[in-house]
């Protein structure tokens, strides 16, 4: 590894930290790590770096210093200046004595860590008459302070006399302040990441399980980088990550929430609905709140969603009729669970196909169940957040802005004529008879021509009686008036053929409107509740 890019040297040390062995032989041990915790401790004691190269170049390597300051009898003299004295002398003098142990040149007169410790909690007395090593022929009494001139096993103020270095010598030293600057520029570096990774918890953050910490997040999802990142939603952006320590795949969805009003109460709601299991829901792995941004982790879907194996150009796999069939009694056994079937009623609230994915066996399963919830417990009392997609929206939650389980079947009843049509509830560039595709089916169904409205890349290669099921149920489901929707446990007998669906019942799509399926008998009385041709076409 290169200098410019690594304050550490090829033989795996940061210079000022490292022993003179393994400067020599690339081998670290116990003892060479002894010696840069020595050099720690200097370092912490004087408030400056192991090597300091703007320092005068008696003061350039910190051992070097603080063994001439004790040569001096002013051991003291290299505290940090900062510190004003309001430090314990003694205290003080330990440390920065302890450093010069641990600093000796020959690995096997330095003390081990156990000692250390005795020494910081002063269950052992270090000795002030023991003699330093700090190169072949040369040591320093701690008690006499007398010392030899010798070259030393490190980096010593000798070796910066420029008259006694030939050229040989400037250029080592040259790669040494080269390497020095890079360990000031890693440092930065690394305290600046250091920061950005950090998270402070609320007390109330503990009481609730399945939390993720931000920074193996971060890492799992390579910093959130663009390369990792599946798709962009109405809640947020969702990142592929892989949990290092599991080594397992997961989706990590990240939501800005522009308010901390409701953020507690939505966390909780969430951490419950982690406990939910069921084949055709997301399994929610937990959760992360940093500053404004929360975080969920689900399991990682390989097929991705419905919505861009239906729509995207860019996929050449058309879903066959018996996928898709699998896939919406799927979907439906998947809100069935929430409505009636978990502990408590759980309202989606955006239903659609962006939010149904796919594992690696094709099965569906829904995603974001209870995300809307952030938004409702953020806002204030006095406005009106609308949480839904237009298409799948019922009339009913445009009007008063709330969800229920029977607006869940009517977005539901969208997503049964979207994938047995192959296009989207709401198609702009469309014919204005065929822009909403409720409107269209209704409308083919009227001239008797109701399978014409089949995706016509499936080339007809679809059993028709499922086929006619399927686009009937999607117009039962998506009536106007919620009380005559079916709910979902009938939605299920339908598809799996426990119930008929009778031919001869009358359907609302508003006040003064109907259709019976069998007879067709149509009145246009008042205009649609829900988002209609006329009202997205400019008309108003």
């Amino acid at each position: 590894m290169s200098t410019d890019e690594s304050p550490h040297d090829s033989r795996g040390g940061t210079l000022g930290y490292m022993s003179p062995e393994l400067s020599r032989t690339g081998k670290p041990t116990t003892s060479s790590d002894v010696f840069a915790f020595g050099a720690l401790l200097l370092e912490v004691a004087c408030g400056r770096r192991p090597i300091e190269p703007d320092a005068p170049p008696m003061q350039l390597n910190l051992v070097d210093w603080v063994r001439e300051c004790w040569a001096r009898g002013e051991l003291l003299g290299a505290a940090d200046p900062r510190l004003g004295k309001f430090y314990d002398g003694e205290e003080m003098e330990l440390v920065l004595k302890l450093g010069l142990v641990c600093c000796q040149s020959a690995p096997e007169v330095r003390p081990s860590m156990r000692r250390v410790i005795r020494y910081l909690n002063g269950d052992e007395n270090l000795a002030d008459d023991v003699s330093l090593v700090f190169s072949e022929r040369e040591s320093v009494n701690l008690a006499s302070g007398d010392s030899c001139n010798s070259s030393c096993g490190i980096i010593s103020t000798s070796s910066l006399n420029k008259g006694s270095l030939g050229n040989q010598d400037w250029s080592h030293n040259f790669y040494c302040y080269v390497d020095v600057l890079g360990t000031v520029i890693s440092i930065f570096f690394y305290l600046k990441q250091r920061a950005k990774l950090a998270e402070t918890l609320e007390d109330w953050e503990l009481d609730h399980p399945h939390r993720f910490r931000y920074k193996d997040l971060y890492k799992a999802t390579k910093g959130f980088k663009e390369t990792e990142l599946l798709g962009r939603g109405g809640f947020g952006h969702v990142f592929k990550g892989v949990i290092k320590h599991a080594g397992e795949e997961v989706a990590v969805k990240k939501i800005s929430h522009n308010t901390r009003q409701g953020i507690r109460e939505f966390i909780a709601e969430i951490a419950s609905l982690g406990r939910m299991r069921h084949r055709h829901l997301v399994e929610l792995k937990g959760w992360c709140k940093r500053n404004e941004d929360l975080l969920l982790v689900y399991e990682f879907m390989p097929k991705g969603s419905l919505d861009m194996l239906l729509f995207d150009s860019e996929n050449s796999t058309i879903l066959s009729w018996q996928q898709r069939f699998k896939i919406l009694k799927g979907v439906a056994a998947g809100i069935l669970y929430l409505h009636e079937e978990w502990e408590q009623v759980v309202v989606h609230r955006d239903i659609k196909a962006s939010n149904v994915l796919l594992d690696a066996t094709m099965d569906a399963k829904i995603s974001d169940f209870g995300l809307a919830r952030l938004y409702e417990h953020g806002n204030n009392l006095h406005t009106t957040h609308v949480v839904g997609t237009l298409g799948y929206m019922a009339p009913e939650v445009s009007r008063t802005g709330r969800s229920t389980t029977s607006s869940d079947v009517f977005a539901f009843g969208a997503l049964l004529l979207e994938v047995a049509c192959g296009r989207r509830p709401i198609k702009f560039e469309a014919p204005p008879n065929e822009l909403s595709l409720v409107d269209w089916v209704r409308e083919c169904q009227e001239k008797g021509e109701l399978l014409q409205v089949a995706d016509s890349r499936l080339q007809k290669c679809y059993n028709k009686e499922e086929m006619e099921l399927v686009l009937k149920l999607g117009l039962v489901c998506c009536q106007s008036v919620p009380e005559v929707r079916p709910s979902m446990k009938q939605v299920i007998q339908y598809l799996n053929g426990d119930e008929h669906l009778a031919d001869d019942a009358d359907l609302i799509f508003s006040e003064g409107e109907s259709l019976d399926l069998a007879s067709v008998r149509i009145s246009y009385a008042s205009s649609y509740a829900m988002a209609s041709t006329s009202s997205l076409t400019g008309g108003r």
